[in-house]
């Protein structure tokens, strides 16, 4: 079976959600590595990118550049639907695609083999338990495993298509949709899914603990990652919260503050 491993890099210089942060290569680079570090066996890694390809890129690694320009809509975060659009950008059996904002901490194999033609990540800020708890959408799209060309990418493919006219148009129903939302919608509630117990967090949302990790890292931790821009990776306050990201989101200003 050939396995791929995704993630994206893009810029929308109309992006609401553009933030200091400059996503480069380098972060590429990073997840890629902790990947290969904890997942065995012949992986493909691919990053989808509207970006100029890097130069100094190893050939062994399949940087592709395709986003479909049917799901850029300026301003909004539609880019990862291009992951759903019916075109062979990779041959591969199986697709695991992480966030770049995520870090890999631990095995992913038995992540890697959920056999289910599509698993994605139960948003924890919307559900508890079994319950859902907020008007969140159902799943967070930072991790999703899958199989192309299943009628599961089809609906959300298609969902997004019928409704685009919407998102351009800027209605005001859908405003503040982002990918996460279409997929959601397109597949309901009951979905396959990752949770806490497949070792699959988020850093908590300020004041709601039970949406995520405060503190110490668990010990079943594989993948953590960092949506909403009040928690992103490299915010000092977010790295006072969680002094395990020196050691797998490494920055300048740590060794600056061993130093002083």
């Amino acid at each position: 079976m050939k396995l791929t491993v995704a993630t994206c890099l893009w810029h929308d210089p109309e992006g609401e959600h553009n933030d200091e942060y400059q996503w480069s290569w380098d972060d590429v680079y990073r997840i890629r590595d902790q990947v290969r570090d904890n997942l065995r066996g012949d992986i493909k890694f691919v990053c989808l990118t509207n970006m100029e390809m890097d130069p100094d890129a190893p050939s062994v690694d399949p940087f592709i550049n395709f986003l479909s320009e049917e799901c850029h809509v300026p301003g909004r975060l539609f880019d990862k639907i291009s992951l759903f659009e019916p075109v062979t950008w990779v041959e591969t059996d199986r697709i695991l695609y992480l966030d770049l904002d995520t870090i890999i901490c631990g095995d992913l194999t038995d992540i890697m083999s959920r056999p289910e033609p599509m698993v994605l990540w139960r948003n924890p800020a919307a559900w508890s338990g079994e319950r859902r708890s907020s008007s969140r959408a159902y799943y967070n799209s930072s991790v999703m495993l899958f199989t192309p060309g299943t009628p599961f990418t089809d609906r959300v493919w298609h969902y997004f298509n019928y409704h685009k006219s919407y998102w351009d148009a800027g209605d005001v129903v859908y405003k503040g949709w982002g990918d996460q939302d279409v997929i959601s919608a397109a597949l309901g509630p009951d979905m396959p899914y990752f949770d806490g117990g497949d070792g699959i967090f988020r850093l908590a949302r300020p004041g709601e603990p039970e949406t995520g990790i405060e503190g110490e890292l668990p010990e079943i931790a594989r993948i953590v990652t960092f949506p909403g821009n009040e928690g992103k990776p490299w915010l000092p306050k977010v790295r006072e919260r969680a002094p395990w990201l020196k050691r797998y989101w490494p920055m300048t200003s740590d060794a600056m503050k061993e130093e002083a």
